[in-house]
């Protein structure tokens, strides 16, 4: 293993770049040394930093500006911001790192319009930091798989967006500290989360997630903080919100949107704690068919609002008449279609009766012409067979 510094602004495949012309390789911390690095080709590394590491100088960075390129890093050590640049127009980029990551800088920067996919099992941002760890201010899209979680002072945010897509696979947290320790700050562009989103537990600004403008969707469940100002989901948005799962509030409700413009459509449930409520939201729809609401009475129980499907006793729609309605406000009709005792034999159970039917002469009759001299049918076998007078025919026929 060996701490190489870079030499030189230029590529990252060029000896040129590097002190003693060496290329750094899978076991070799990568050091910018003030320099800026153009990552031109896949490169494995132990480690990128723009810190003092083995005697540089602080400063520089790595920075991606084609697509097409994959990058694998055991470790980031960033010692100033800047150490991680996407500056790519088009194509896409990979950057896998093993272990995670603790900035207390503006570490990441995504400002191109290609795609980045960034795979991390934790980024947990301390300290103060005014753009957040991740800054994410172009319009392409960043496909980012690992969690996040507040930390320090005035973060903005473990990942701070402005712009373009954002696809989040993992859970969103705010931090403990008194002061704007949030997941993630959002103020435009699109973002999906598919994991959870949690409070934190400060006594400040300490939300899962805040979002001033934009759209944002969630896959997964919400929950208010510990603390006071850590709501799950903190929404001043005119954008869209939209949340599949639970939604619960803590000390602070799981989700607030003061935006009467605002489209926020929530599927449920929804789960009130000690009278503090998962919702808060000056228009909100519930798009779950099958879902229900907790509260609670002034003496602390439960009481449920349930859609009609989750009330059990009532029967299958299957086994109520055709049109009748019926359930919790009629909001359930039955499909049973029961035939009338005038269409059933005579005898023959329907409904609370039994059937009327007969069948007249000339009902039968007409039957046997309609179908009696079908193909192989009684009538189709004995058409041909002997009667007297074909018999008769056929004796005097003979000549004796």
């Amino acid at each position: 293993m060996a701490i190489i510094r870079a030499a030189a602004n230029g590529n990252f495949s060029a000896p040129a770049t590097w002190v003693g012309g060496v290329v750094p390789g899978a076991a070799d911390d990568a050091v910018s040394n003030t320099f800026i690095v153009v990552v031109d080709a896949n490169i494995t590394v132990l480690s990128l930093s723009n810190s003092t590491t083995g005697g540089a100088t602080l400063g520089g960075g790595f920075n991606f500006t084609t697509g097409g390129l994959t990058a694998n890093v055991t470790s980031l050590n960033a010692g100033i911001a800047a150490l991680v640049t996407f500056n790519h127009a088009t194509g896409t980029n990979t950057f896998n790192v093993t272990n995670s990551f603790f900035p207390t800088v503006n570490a990441i920067q995504f400002a191109g319009g290609g795609t980045v996919n960034f795979n991390i099992p934790l980024i947990f941002a301390s300290g103060s930091i005014v753009n957040g760890a991740f800054l994410k201010n172009g319009a392409g899209t960043l496909n980012f798989v690992g969690n996040l979680t507040g930390a320090g002072t005035g973060n903005m945010g473990v990942i701070n967006i402005t712009a373009g897509t954002v696809n989040i696979t993992g859970n969103v947290q705010g931090g403990a500290s008194n002061q704007s320790s949030n997941g993630l700050n959002i103020t435009g562009g699109t973002t999906t989360v598919t994991g959870s989103i949690t409070g934190g537990s400060s006594t400040g600004g300490a939300h899962g997630v805040v979002i001033s403008s934009g759209n944002l969707v969630v896959i997964g469940n919400v929950t208010g903080g510990g603390g006071a100002l850590t709501q799950g989901i903190a929404s001043t948005t005119t954008g869209a919100i939209t949340v599949t799962g639970t939604i619960s509030a803590n000390a602070q409700v799981g989700l607030s949107s003061t935006q009467l413009a605002s489209t926020v459509q929530v599927s449920g449930p929804l789960v009130n704690v000690n009278g503090i409520s998962a919702i808060s939201a000056v228009k909100f729809f519930i798009t779950g068919t099958s879902t229900f609401w907790t509260n609670q009475s002034s003496v602390g129980v439960n009481k449920i609002l349930y859609t009609n499907d989750q009330v059990t006793g009532f029967p299958s729609v299957a086994n109520v008449r055709l049109g009748i309605a019926f359930g919790v406000a009629n909001a359930l009709t039955g499909t049973l279609i029961v035939p009338s005792p005038s269409n059933v034999l005579q005898g023959v159970g329907t409904d609370a009766t039994v059937g009327t039917l007969l069948m007249t002469p000339a009902q039968f009759w007409n039957y046997l012409i309609s179908s009696g001299f079908t193909t192989n049918s009684i009538g189709d076998r004995l058409q041909n067979a002997s009667t007297v007078a074909t018999t008769g025919g056929q004796i005097a026929a003979y000549n004796i």
